[in-house]
């Protein structure tokens, strides 16, 4: 059941992301599951995003995601994925290689200025529904009950290609 938020009403959200690729670089999408702290589903977003790669996915789901934290006016948020490169990457243990991640990374740190956000690594079988919201935008099945608009070339800050 959908739990109903005031957008300046938020204090502290839990988010759920996931990108997915079929191919790698193939048609992919993105899923965000929002909920309260409580655990209540606040709503989804899914998108497609083109031919892409699965990683280049999972980082635009987690740049959607702090648009969503932004809007909704949340003053803490951690955002939950399962890709532990991702994770690693942002929280500075690994480092990142590749140049168009890099730019996706930065992206990161200028939108979420300010925010109280964690990026945290959880298990495949946790993520399901993100997932699940993912893999069916990657197909031409979209889902918005957010209430709210998202420029993607704008959050994204670039072309999303391969």
């Amino acid at each position: 059941m959908m739990r109903s938020i005031r957008m300046n009403d938020v204090g502290e959200l839990n988010i759920y992301i996931d990108g997915s690729s079929k191919g790698n670089p193939g048609p992919s999408g993105i899923g965000v599951l929002v909920e309260d702290r409580d655990g209540n589903e606040v709503g989804v977003f899914s998108a497609g995003i083109g031919e892409t790669t699965n990683n280049m996915a999972e980082y635009i789901s987690l740049l959607i995601a702090v648009e969503i934290i932004k809007q909704m006016g949340a003053k803490k948020a951690k955002i939950y994925t399962d890709s532990e490169l991702m994770s690693k990457q942002i929280n500075g243990e690994y480092r990142v290689k590749n140049d168009r991640i890099r730019e996706l990374v930065k992206r990161y740190f200028d939108l979420s200025k300010g925010l109280d956000i964690e990026v945290l690594y959880i298990k495949r079988e946790s993520n399901k529904r993100a997932d699940n919201l993912a893999r069916d935008a990657g197909e031409g099945l979209f889902r918005n009950t957010l209430k709210i608009e998202l420029d993607m070339r704008h959050i994204i800050g670039l072309e999303v290609e391969k």
